[in-house]
């Protein structure tokens, strides 16, 4: 059965990258396109759409075909049936926020920072192989920024981080895993999942916080403490 989508709304409900999701939003401009055949109908609509609270401006797209549906029963008994629709957003929704501390990591190194905020970029676009290549190249730039020598291999690497007390030896069994799937994805193509992803992200987080958040709060804490009394 071919299926139709009705005009879109002057006023929807959206998800905001600033307020959050089901927002009221308002349709600035919209623009539909539709195909299919005599078995299959599809459509898509393009919204330029205006958050009612901060006034973000965005595109919403909102995509479905007419065998992708539900049916299922009003509160009357009448027969309903309940469309199937992919809502995606431009600019991409933010997956991952970044940490509250991310502009400490900025003010560490510039550069540093340019790759921590190129994976995020690379999640919010879906680009799970880019994300995770980029991850290595943090991983690379922080052993640097620590005076490990750059020359050395991803495994001596991290011997070095035990060695200078950066990190201790159980910690390999979290890091190593982290290089080892930036190295899948650099030489073999391999794709991580979302759920890995978030994985591979909470471990380069976690080593970034203690190495140059974490180190620094710790000593400013230790400056600020008052001494212990002398003994009467």
């Amino acid at each position: 059965m071919a299926g139709s989508t009705p005009k879109a709304p002057k006023k929807i409900r959206a998800t905001c990258p600033k307020c959050g999701p089901e927002r009221d939003a308002y349709v600035m401009a919209a623009h539909e396109d539709t195909g299919g055949d005599s078995y299959v109908h599809w459509w898509r609509d393009y919204r330029v759409i205006k958050c009612g609270g901060c006034r973000n401006i965005q595109l919403q797209i909102v995509s479905g075909h007419s065998e992708d549906y539900e049916d299922g029963q009003s509160e009357s008994g009448e027969p309903t049936r309940a469309f199937n629709l992919d809502y995606s957003y431009w600019p991409p929704l933010t997956k991952r926020q970044k940490p509250e501390w991310f502009q400490a990591i900025e003010l560490k190194d510039r550069l540093l920072g340019d790759i921590l905020t190129e994976i995020y970029q690379a999640l919010d676009n879906d680009m799970p192989i880019a994300a995770a290549i980029t991850m290595r190249t943090a991983f690379d730039r922080t052993t640097e920024l620590l005076g490990i020598k750059p020359t050395l291999s991803f495994k001596d690497k991290m011997k070095a981080l035990v060695t200078d007390g950066e990190i201790a030896s159980k910690d390999l069994e979290v890091l190593n895993p982290l290089i080892e799937a930036g190295n899948a994805a650099a030489h073999r193509g391999w794709s991580p999942t979302a759920e890995e992803l978030t994985t591979m992200v909470l471990i380069l987080e976690a080593l970034l916080h203690r190495a140059f958040v974490l180190k620094q709060q710790a000593a400013t804490l230790a400056k600020r403490t008052p001494p212990k009394p002398p003994k009467a």
